[in-house]
């Protein structure tokens, strides 16, 4: 398969993923299955990072690197920010959740469980890092 075939596969997880984030607390099955989506959404990125660490691409390394970075720390402030939100108003609450869902599609399509997706996030930027760091050119 293409690296382009498995972006596309990788966008259209996002948007399942979102679908999914947005239904509030599922039960049953319906939560099985977020969960389940939630944790195949680093399939394909983690079939392409392995690709580009298997062919050492560069530009490959840095995007993964800084999607990472730019995912885990807007989920920091994010969720900090819905904290402090509690203080003002349910708008800001409401603001922040949603933008969070956006950041963190799967933290937050696993419901409950996004302990796994912070994980998968983590092993992105780790392997990034070091490749990065181990075979400079």
């Amino acid at each position: 398969m293409k690296n382009k075939s498995l972006f596309v596969i990788w966008i259209l997880y996002y948007f399942v993923c979102v679908a999914f984030a947005c239904i509030p607390n599922p039960q049953g099955p319906l939560r099985g299955l977020s969960l389940m989506l939630g944790l195949l959404f680093f399939v394909p990125g983690g079939i392409l990072l392995a690709r580009y660490c298997k062919t050492n691409n560069r530009k490959g390394l840095v995007f993964f690197r800084n999607l990472s970075l730019t995912s885990l720390g807007l989920t920091v402030l994010l969720i900090l920010g819905n904290f402090m939100a509690t203080a003002l108003s349910e708008t800001a609450g409401n603001l922040f959740q949603a933008l969070l869902i956006l950041v963190s599609v799967p933290m937050i399509c696993c419901h409950g469980v996004w302990i796994l997706s912070l994980f998968g996030w983590a092993i992105y930027l780790s392997v990034a890092r070091y490749y990065l760091k181990n075979n400079k050119k």
